[in-house]
């Protein structure tokens, strides 16, 4: 029974996948006083990152705020790093993410643990008046990899499907799901975000709003932040503080990685 046991313990152990990962990735620290830090994922593959901050790199990679993150060593704090990473085939954001996550196991050695704590949170629900979102229209995005148009120097790139970008008060996303649409706008947040809406599907996004307005007022009521007056107008979405359980990512164990 025992050998038994075992053998069915060894063959879980060899059909067990395993976690997804870059094919190729090199790791720098970036010595630079700058305090800009660019960083990317592209349909193709790739990840580039310059002078990155590791708390950024975590907090990116497992979606989480910088309160949803504790443990890390002091030395964490200053190190930054240049990142170039390739793999094969497309790489969505679900993907890149998890390749993300290996990175930081593989070549940090990051061990963790998570604890659930009660802190403030930002629900998305849907506003009075009824919700604005557009469901996505056939033809309105390209699948990545799959008879991409060819783009000439000085071309705007495609639209890639269950993709979004945001920057400078702007968000734009092509048949994206509801959980790619809170990812989007935790960015502008202070607090987590969690999905009230009830609702299902993919949509066409785009949303504009004021980013010199102060996302909040510092205590728990929201008026007058322009990008929540912007969501109740423009999508029929509404946000509301309040309190819940949060998901806090304990960090055990980090170290410096190998240059290569």
């Amino acid at each position: 029974a025992t050998l038994a046991a075992f053998s069915v313990l060894f063959l879980r152990a060899q059909t067990q996948p395993a976690p997804p990962s870059f094919e190729v990735a090199s790791i720098k620290p970036n010595r630079s006083a700058e305090r800009n830090a660019t960083w990317n994922f592209d349909s193709h593959g790739r990840f580039s990152g310059t002078n990155v901050p590791l708390q950024f790199l975590i907090t990116t990679a497992y979606m989480l705020k910088d309160s949803q993150l504790t443990g890390l060593p002091g030395w964490a704090d200053s190190e930054k790093y240049d990142i170039q990473a390739k793999t094969e085939g497309t790489l969505d954001e679900d993907r890149a993410f998890a390749k993300l996550r290996t990175l930081l196991s593989d070549r940090f050695r990051m061990q963790f643990h998570w604890v659930t704590n009660r802190q403030t949170v930002y629900a998305l629900l849907i506003a009075r008046g009824g919700v604005k979102l557009q469901p996505s229209k056939e033809g309105s995005c390209v699948v990545a990899g799959a008879n991409e148009p060819r783009v000439l120097p000085g071309q705007k790139p495609p639209d890639y499907c269950q993709t979004y970008f945001s920057r400078g008060g702007e968000l734009d996303g092509h048949k994206i799901a509801i959980s790619q649409l809170l990812a989007a706008l935790g960015n502008q947040l202070d607090y987590p975000l969690i999905d009230k809406t009830g609702l299902k599907g993919t949509y066409d996004v785009h949303l504009t709003w004021n980013p010199d307005e102060a996302v909040n007022d510092g205590a728990d009521n929201i008026a007058g932040a322009s990008i929540f007056t912007s969501l109740q107008e423009q999508l029929g979405l509404r946000l509301q503080s309040t309190k819940g359980p949060v998901k806090v990512l304990v960090v055990d164990h980090i170290e410096k990685p190998s240059e290569n």
